[in-house]
């Protein structure tokens, strides 16, 4: 049940066996800054 939920993740993410880890690195770096600039979106929108 384990490896079929990170099977799960790593697909999503397409991270597989043979990757890197700087490149998983890289996946969540993006995935970091996005969200931060999601999260910007959101607060200039809501501001009056």
């Amino acid at each position: 049940m384990l490896l079929l939920g990170e099977d799960m993740v790593g697909g999503t993410l397409g991270i597989k066996a043979e990757t890197k880890k700087n490149e998983i690195g890289g996946y969540f770096s993006k995935i970091t800054e996005t969200m931060k600039e999601v999260r910007e979106d959101f607060r200039r929108e809501w501001e009056i």
